[in-house]
């Protein structure tokens, strides 16, 4: 008899919040206190991923919040009080985080999908005690967005109300820039708040002082797209493009119609930055180049099919203990402003539609983490 595979089950929960970003952060407050007491405690003593950051640094998040973003330090306030600590404290904990995820994440123009539409495909991958919460906020003031939090405050991931959307990869694993400027989630964060379109936010990602390794995919209704790797203030950029789509030669006809990443830089002018690259990231990787490539045109079950199988076929991973388990999956169509996501691997979990139009409130969803113990090639530099 074979052994029953040992899972985790885990209670994802769904965040809407409406009003100023001040009331926004005291919701944000009252639902940690009530939903993550631990969590709470990291606002006070930071924990196992803290890293000190000086009084200098601090003002330096501040005055750049108040130059690019003032409503996040009004949302900040919000949520300081709410727990009853200073704001600075806040940031203080929040800028002191070290960078977590092994993620995949892929977009595809419109011309090679069958029904015309604006994909873009996504996978995030870390341990079992992260962070389960997706949050739809409708802030005053800037636009209407839903995607996975880090800290509440900032991003993973999203889609806003004009189908802005912006996903990450981490690109230098386990790594903290020592850099002054904003994190990656704060980045997403401000992306998603005030940008419309590719342009819009690839010029403000120009502008923005920025200390983070990351890699973004940002994708929007007018079928634009573009990667954007950035190490700190080395920023490259590389965008799809339309194109012939049938072809003999499939490989040279679909080159510059999709982009892909995952825990590593790719693109050229970005060599000096690569560091702690791993057999894992380029499997999932070429993973991705063989399903965008497989075929001239593509359809939703393509994406779904990358997604869900398990790698290194796919990108579904469940290697939780080992800081590589997939905790959710999405599949953002940009064309009519839903999201497919699945909360846990999508091998063994049911995906769920979302849009912009829940009402405030907390859903909860199971999520199911079969634990299964990885090759130790996987980690090998490369």
């Amino acid at each position: 008899m074979k052994a029953k595979k040992e899972v985790k089950e885990v209670i994802y929960r769904h965040l809407t919040l409406s009003g100023t970003s001040y009331e926004i952060g005291k919701m944000e407050g009252e639902f940690l206190k009530k939903y993550h007491p631990e969590e709470v405690q990291f606002f006070l003593e930071g924990n196992d991923w803290f890293r000190p950051v000086t009084d200098a640094s601090l003002q330096k998040a501040m005055d750049i919040f108040s130059k690019y973003c003032p409503y996040i330090n009004e949302e900040i306030q919000g949520f300081a009080e709410s727990l009853g600590v200073s704001a600075k404290q806040i940031l203080y904990y929040g800028f002191s985080y070290v960078s977590t995820g092994n993620c995949s994440h892929f977009t595809v123009h419109p011309d090679r999908v069958a029904d015309g539409h604006m994909y873009v495909g996504r996978s995030y991958e870390w341990n079992d005690e992260d962070d389960f919460r997706l949050i739809t906020t409708k802030a005053e003031g800037v636009y209407a967005h839903i995607g996975f939090s880090l800290l509440l405050l900032g991003r993973f991931d999203g889609m806003n109300e004009h189908g802005l959307c912006v996903t990450m990869s981490n690109a230098v694993p386990m790594e903290q820039s020592e850099e002054e400027g904003l994190r990656f989630w704060m980045v997403i964060r401000i992306l998603l708040d005030q940008c419309k379109t590719v342009e819009e936010a690839v010029g403000l990602i120009k502008e923005l002082p920025i200390s983070s390794y990351c890699n973004l995919i940002i994708a929007d209704k007018n079928n634009h797209a573009v990667l954007a790797e950035i190490c700190n203030s080395t920023k490259t950029f590389r965008a799809i493009k339309e194109g012939e789509t049938h072809s003999v030669d499939v490989q040279e006809s679909v080159r510059d119609t999709y982009v892909c990443s995952t825990n590593h830089y790719t693109l050229p002018g970005m060599e000096d930055c690569v560091k702690n690259k791993m057999n894992h990231s380029v499997y999932r990787y070429q993973a991705m180049i063989r399903g965008l490539e497989e075929k001239d045109i593509l359809d939703r079950d393509d994406f779904m099919n990358i997604l869900t199988k398990h790698t290194p076929e796919g990108l579904a991973c469940h290697y939780y203990e080992e800081w590589l388990g997939t905790l959710w999956s999405m599949l953002f169509d940009i064309t009519n402003l839903t999201i497919d996501i699945c909360f846990g691997s999508s091998v063994v979990n049911k995906w769920y539609t979302f849009d912009l139009n829940t009402e405030p409130g907390v859903r909860e969803y199971l999520g199911i983490l079969p634990l299964e113990k990885a090759d130790n090639i996987m980690w090998q530099r490369v």
